[in-house]
Protein backbone atom coordinates (compact mmCIF):
# COMPACT_ATOMS: atom_id res chain seq x y z
CA UNK A 1 0.00 0.00 0.00
CA UNK A 2 1.42 3.42 -0.87
CA UNK A 3 2.39 5.83 1.88
CA UNK A 4 -0.14 8.49 2.78
CA UNK A 5 0.63 12.18 3.20
CA UNK A 6 0.67 14.13 6.45
CA UNK A 7 -2.58 15.81 5.37
CA UNK A 8 -4.20 12.40 4.77
CA UNK A 9 -3.00 11.23 8.19
CA UNK A 10 -4.45 14.33 9.84
CA UNK A 11 -7.81 13.71 8.15
CA UNK A 12 -7.86 10.11 9.36
CA UNK A 13 -6.91 11.19 12.87
CA UNK A 14 -9.63 13.85 12.79
CA UNK A 15 -12.22 11.20 11.90
CA UNK A 16 -11.09 9.10 14.88
CA UNK A 17 -11.13 12.16 17.16
CA UNK A 18 -14.67 12.96 16.06
CA UNK A 19 -15.73 9.39 16.92
CA UNK A 20 -14.08 9.61 20.34
CA UNK A 21 -15.68 12.97 21.07
CA UNK A 22 -19.09 11.76 19.98
CA UNK A 23 -18.88 8.66 22.18
CA UNK A 24 -17.81 10.79 25.17
CA UNK A 25 -20.37 13.51 24.40
CA UNK A 26 -17.50 16.03 24.52
CA UNK A 27 -15.56 18.31 22.19
CA UNK A 28 -11.91 17.47 21.57
CA UNK A 29 -9.22 19.28 19.65
CA UNK A 30 -5.70 18.42 18.54
CA UNK A 31 -2.68 19.97 20.20
CA UNK A 32 -1.23 20.73 16.78
CA UNK A 33 2.15 21.90 18.07
CA UNK A 34 2.63 18.54 19.79
CA UNK A 35 2.07 16.37 16.70
CA UNK A 36 5.04 14.07 16.14
CA UNK A 37 6.20 12.69 12.82
CA UNK A 38 7.90 9.35 13.31
CA UNK A 39 9.45 6.96 10.82
CA UNK A 40 6.29 4.85 10.69
CA UNK A 41 3.72 7.68 10.57
CA UNK A 42 2.33 10.41 12.80
CA UNK A 43 1.26 10.72 16.43
CA UNK A 44 -1.52 13.20 17.19
CA UNK A 45 -2.19 14.43 20.72
CA UNK A 46 -5.53 15.86 21.78
CA UNK A 47 -7.39 17.30 24.73
CA UNK A 48 -10.66 19.02 25.51
CA UNK A 49 -11.46 22.14 23.52
CA UNK A 50 -11.57 24.13 26.76
CA UNK A 51 -8.07 23.00 27.72
CA UNK A 52 -6.60 23.63 24.28
CA UNK A 53 -8.00 27.16 24.20
CA UNK A 54 -7.26 28.17 27.82
CA UNK A 55 -4.44 25.80 28.90
CA UNK A 56 -6.21 25.70 32.25
CA UNK A 57 -5.40 22.30 33.82
CA UNK A 58 -8.88 22.17 35.33
CA UNK A 59 -10.15 21.43 31.81
CA UNK A 60 -7.51 18.82 30.91
CA UNK A 61 -8.55 15.28 30.11
CA UNK A 62 -7.10 12.37 32.03
CA UNK A 63 -6.31 9.04 30.41
CA UNK A 64 -6.42 10.17 26.81
CA UNK A 65 -3.67 8.54 24.82
CA UNK A 66 -2.64 9.94 21.45
CA UNK A 67 -3.78 8.74 18.03
CA UNK A 68 -1.22 7.07 15.77
CA UNK A 69 -1.71 7.00 11.99
CA UNK A 70 0.69 4.76 10.09
CA UNK A 71 2.14 5.48 6.66
CA UNK A 72 -0.31 2.86 5.37
CA UNK A 73 -3.28 4.71 6.86
CA UNK A 74 -3.92 2.42 9.82
CA UNK A 75 -5.26 4.19 12.90
CA UNK A 76 -4.46 3.19 16.46
CA UNK A 77 -5.45 4.82 19.72
CA UNK A 78 -2.38 4.53 21.91
CA UNK A 79 -2.91 3.90 25.63
CA UNK A 80 -2.00 6.49 28.21
CA UNK A 81 -0.73 3.97 30.76
CA UNK A 82 2.81 3.98 29.34
CA UNK A 83 4.79 6.55 27.34
CA UNK A 84 3.54 6.80 23.77
CA UNK A 85 6.99 5.88 22.43
CA UNK A 86 6.93 2.58 24.33
CA UNK A 87 3.37 1.85 23.27
CA UNK A 88 4.20 2.52 19.62
CA UNK A 89 7.31 0.37 19.83
CA UNK A 90 5.29 -2.52 21.30
CA UNK A 91 2.64 -2.17 18.58
CA UNK A 92 5.25 -2.18 15.84
CA UNK A 93 6.96 -5.26 17.30
CA UNK A 94 3.63 -7.13 17.41
CA UNK A 95 2.84 -6.03 13.87
CA UNK A 96 6.14 -7.38 12.64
Amino acid sequence: MPAITAADAFSLAQERLTQLARSANEQFEFLVDETREVEQGWVFFFNSVDFVRTRNPLYALAGNGPIFVSLEGKILSLPSTIPWEDSLRQYLLRRG
